[in-house]
């Protein structure tokens, strides 16, 4: 029910901009073209969301998701600028972790606040894949390739295969590139309680703009625009010895994380001169006093 009431106050909030109090505070609600960075143009599609997609039409999307679902429901979280005259949905995940069971089938989106649109900046997709439940490797790491191209890296173990994409500048960066700064945010999970229950999510990716753009970074790897990692936990046997192998013919675990880095620093800019002026205009309406007092 709240879901549904928070989807229709998004849509009515940015239908009115920023809404009649940002109005009269003299803050556009600006922010960067959809899909700026990234090759074309074009935003990047995780499972219905991209980032730069305005928050009621991508809650409408994770309402959707988690229609139905046993044992996950939606949990949205809001967030108020200081002096801010309304809250904004920060963050849209599922509500409980999956404890013991195996399958289970987790999104969630990050948001910029309203002073820019309130828009997804960043997107987790975390699926488990119990026994008899389980994709094939080959053919879910022939589908990443074909929606998303070539990574820019992969790496891996017996166990699993991680997958790194980096974009700067509208292009997808080639194998000799990375973006060191930004690989912090990859340990975010849906599965962790931190991000369900805290605002770790957001620290994250400010921790890791900050450390991007940091004049100590090699030049190749400094200032990507987004970035995208898909970790693949493979399935296990039981040895003849009882001991669990993996079976890379499945897939026990799949994460996809996307970060709008340039997204973000654009909205971390804005809600500082939302801030700024929703803090003078709150000085502007103190109480002035009522005379002098008695000497």
């Amino acid at each position: 029910m709240f879901a549904r009431a928070w989807a229709a106050a998004c849509a009515l909030l940015l239908t009115q901009g920023l809404g009649d109090a940002f109005a009269q505070a003299a803050i556009p609600a600006e922010s960067i073209p959809v899909g700026a960075g990234l090759p074309d143009g074009k935003p990047v599609d995780i499972r219905g969301l991209h980032t730069g997609m305005p928050g009621a039409a991508a809650v409408a999307v994770l309402q959707q998701h988690y229609k139905g679902q046993r044992g996950a429901k939606l949990l949205i979280r809001e967030k108020t600028l200081p002096n801010a005259p309304a809250p904004y949905v920060a963050y849209a995940t599922n509500a409980d972790l999956p404890g013991g069971n195996d399958n289970y089938d987790f999104l969630g989106a990050a948001f910029t606040s309203n002073a820019s649109g309130n828009q997804v900046v960043s997107i987790i997709s975390d699926a488990g894949f119990g026994q008899g439940n389980q994709p094939s490797a080959n053919e879910t790491m022939a589908a990443i390739k074909q929606k998303y191209g070539e990574p820019t890296a992969t790496s891996g173990t017996d166990f699993q295969l991680s997958m790194f994409y980096g974009f700067r500048g509208g292009k997808a960066l080639g194998k000799d590139q990375s973006c060191a700064g930004l690989m912090q945010i990859r340990q975010l999970s849906l599965k962790d309680r931190n991000v369900l229950q805290l605002d770790h999510w957001h620290r994250e990716m400010a921790d890791g703009v900050r450390s991007s753009m940091a004049s100590n970074m090699p030049v190749e790897s400094r200032g990507c625009d987004a970035v995208m990692f898909v970790d693949i936990v493979y399935g296990v046997s039981v040895a003849a010895d009882r001991n669990l192998v993996p079976n890379k013919n499945t897939i026990g675990r799949m994460k996809i994380l996307f970060f709008d880095a340039k997204r973000f620093r654009a909205a971390a800019d804005q809600d500082a001169a939302a801030i700024k002026v929703l803090e003078e205009k709150r000085l502007q309406s103190a109480p002035t006093g009522k005379g002098p007092a008695k000497l």
